[in-house]
């Protein structure tokens, strides 16, 4: 039986979302199984699933063999997982740390801070890192090594006052 990955966008919106708004108002049902469809393949490409082929005309998983294994609601909530990762990650990068405007005497400014982004990418990559000690021995644990250089990366390109000498990747 296969998984259809329109069924995880509502985890996905409440994922990102606080409850009662609606963060993304111009994001449409191919918009969130995109990025569901992202973390599959990234998870794939990660060792983390296998035997499954993910049917692009309809947003489906299925297993590769006739009566093989669905992809279990636990790794459908990895995908969720990562899929979110992969949203809040994107509207940290839209953020600007700092606005300021002046017309005559009037003033405005008004600040992000930095270290609660980067406590959202954080927590994010706690929960990742949480998951995947948990998984099975056999399962390719890159990912976190893969998350920590996109929360670093995130966090350099937006906030390059906070890079440090020294900092050599991974």
């Amino acid at each position: 039986m296969a998984v259809v990955l329109a069924d995880l966008v509502p985890s996905l919106k409440r994922e990102v979302q606080s409850p009662g708004t609606d963060t993304y108002p111009l994001a449409d049902m191919d918009d969130w199984q995109g990025y569901l469809a992202d973390a599959f393949w990234e998870v794939v490409l990660l060792g983390i699933i296998d035997g499954t082929v993910f049917e692009e005309a309809n947003f489906e998983v299925t297993p590769v063999t006739s009566g093989g294994d669905d992809l279990g609601r636990d790794y459908q909530q990895l995908l969720v997982l990562w899929a979110g990762a992969r949203v809040v990650s994107s509207k940290i990068l839209e953020y600007n740390s700092t606005f300021r405007a002046v017309a005559g005497p009037v003033e405005f400014e008004q600040q992000k801070s930095a270290s609660v982004l980067t406590a959202v990418l954080e927590r994010i990559q706690k929960r990742l890192d949480d998951i995947l000690e948990h998984l099975p021995n056999n399962v390719n644990t890159n990912a976190v090594t893969y998350f920590d250089v996109i929360s670093e990366r995130t966090r350099y390109s937006h906030y390059p006052t906070d890079y440090y000498d020294g900092f050599v990747g991974y």
